[in-house]
C-alpha cells in the first residue's frame, strides 16, 4: 500500500504538535512495511521520502520564521486558495508520479485545499485530519478580539468558501478530538465523508520505562510550547509568584511577546526560561506540567506525552483538552485565567496526589501509541481503498 502523507510542515520545521504527530504516524506506517511519501512545504533539495513545495516568498511567511507580520501571516493562510506559484500543477506531478492508494492530509495552511479535488480527478480516495482549525476560521484559532468563538462567523464563513466547497471531496475526516471534528461537521463541512475520532501519536521513546537513576532533584512545575499570549502562558508565571515553585517554561523566548514576559517577571527567581529542550528530558524533570491556553486548542499532545511519564497535568478546560483530562483527571481542570482556581488545582497536586497518579498516568497514555494510531488509520485505509 502507498500513502501519500501531506502536512504544511515537517521535521526539522516544526512548530507545534502537529508536525510531531504526523512524523509519528509515518513512522508506524512504515513499520508496517507500508510505502509513505511525505509531501510538505519546504525549501531546498527534496529528501528520500519527503516532497517539499517551495514557492517564493516561503522562507518570510511560513510559521517557522519568527517575524512574520500580519500581512505574512494572512498570505500564508490565503497562499494555497490562491493557487500561488502553480502549486496545484506541482501537487498533481507528484501524485502522478508517486500513485498513492490514499491521499492522507492533515494541516493544510500554505498548502490549500485544492489537493483534495484534484486527489477526486485522480479517482484516489482522501483521508483527512483535523489538527487546527484552517478549514472554518480565517485567523485558524476560532478567536476573535481575544474571545473564543461560538461556531463560524460570516466574515470566515467568506473567506473560507473555496475550502468549505471542496470538503466535498474527502472521503473520510478524522478529527483528533471530538471538539474539533464537531467544530467542522456542525458548520456542514466534509458532507460526503465519514468521520472518526483518533488521538495520539506517541513515539516508543515515551512508553518505555524511564531509568531507576533519574530523579527530580527539586519539586517544579512546568510549561512547554509557543510562547504566545493565546497559549496562557502568564497563568503559570503568577502561580510561579503566588507559590514561590520553581517554574520551567520551555519554548522559544526570542519574540517580543516572551520578552515582555521575561522583563515583566525577572525579579522572580523561581522561574526559569530554559529555551528549546528534548521533550522527554524535560516531562522526567517536572512534577506537574500546566497546560494554561485560552483559545480552544483542538488537542495538545503535550498533556498525554507527561501522561506517559507519570507526570500530573493542570489545564483549561477549552477545545479537546476535558476529552482526555477524564476520570480522575476532570479534577484538574481549570477556566482560563482563573487564578484561584489553577491555585486550587496546584495544591490539590502538590502535596501524595502526585505519586499515587503516577501508574494511572502512564497507562492511560498507552492509548496514544504511535502504533495504536497506526493500526487505526490502517483499518481506515483499507476500507477506503477496496
Amino acid at each position: 500500500m502507498k500513502i501519500l502523507l501531506v502536512n504544511n510542515l515537517y521535521e526539522p520545521n516544526i512548530v507545534g504538535g502537529a508536525e510531531l504527530s504526523v512524523k509519528a504516524l509515518a513512522d508506524a506506517l512504515e513499520g508496517r512495511g507500508i510505502d509513505v511519501l511525505i509531501l510538505t512545504l519546504g525549501v531546498g533539495d527534496t529528501e528520500n521520502k519527503i516532497k517539499r513545495l517551495n514557492y517564493s516568498g516561503l522562507t518570510s511567511v511560513w510559521p517557522v520564521c519568527n517575524e512574520r507580520n500580519s500581512l505574512k501571516r494572512l498570505y500564508f493562510q490565503f497562499c494555497g486558495d490562491l493557487r500561488i506559484n502553480n502549486l496545484s500543477a506541482k501537487i498533481q506531478k507528484v501524485l502522478v508520479s508517486f500513485k498513492p492508494d490514499i491521499v492522507h492530509t492533515n494541516n493544510l495552511a500554505g498548502i490549500g485545499t485544492e489537493i483534495w479535488k484534484i486527489s477526486h480527478r485522480l479517482h484516489i480516495p482522501v483521508v483527512h485530519t483535523l489538527r487546527d482549525y484552517y478549514q472554518v476560521c480565517a485567523r485558524q484559532n476560532m478567536m476573535d478580539g481575544g474571545r473564543n468563538c461560538i461556531g463560524q462567523c460570516g466574515k470566515c464563513k467568506a473567506l473560507t468558501t473555496i475550502r468549505k466547497i471542496n470538503s466535498r471531496f474527502v472521503q473520510c475526516v478524522v478529527g483528533n478530538s471530538k471538539h474539533t471534528l464537531h467544530a467542522h461537521i456542525d458548520e456542514d463541512y466534509f458532507p460526503r465523508a465519514i468521520t472518526s475520532v483518533i488521538s495520539g501519536g506517541l513515539t516508543t521513546e515515551f512508553l518505555e520505562k524511564k531509568k531507576e537513576n533519574e530523579f527530580k532533584a527539586e519539586f517544579s512545575v512546568g510549561y512547554i510550547g509557543q510562547i504566545i499570549e493565546a497559549k496562557g502562558v502568564e497563568d503559570v508565571l503568577q502561580l510561579a509568584t503566588i507559590t514561590n515553585t520553581k517554574t520551567l517554561i520551555a519554548g522559544n523566548n526570542t519574540s517580543g511577546y516572551a520578552k515582555s514576559l521575561k522583563d515583566k517577571y525577572s525579579e522572580n527567581t523561581a522561574i526559569e526560561w530554559v529555551g528549546h529542550v528534548n521533550a522527554l528530558e524535560f516531562y522526567r524533570s517536572i512534577d506537574i506540567l500546566i497546560v494554561p491556553s485560552s483559545w480552544p486548542e483542538p488537542l495538545p499532545r503535550v498533556i498525554y506525552e507527561a501522561m506517559s511519564q507519570g507526570v500530573p497535568v493542570i489545564a483549561t478546560n477549552v477545545g479537546g483538552n476535558p476529552e482526555i483530562m477524564t476520570g480522575l483527571l476532570s479534577e484538574f481542570l481549570y477556566e482560563a485565567g482563573d487564578m484561584e482556581g489553577l491555585v486550587e488545582k496546584f495544591k490539590l497536586l502538590r502535596g501524595s496526589i502526585c505519586q499515587q497518579l503516577e501508574e494511572h498516568l502512564k497507562s492511560k497514555s498507552k492509548e496514544y501509541a504511535g502504533s495504536e494510531v497506526a493500526n487505526k488509520y490502517f483499518q481506515i485505509y483499507k476500507e477506503l481503498s477496496k
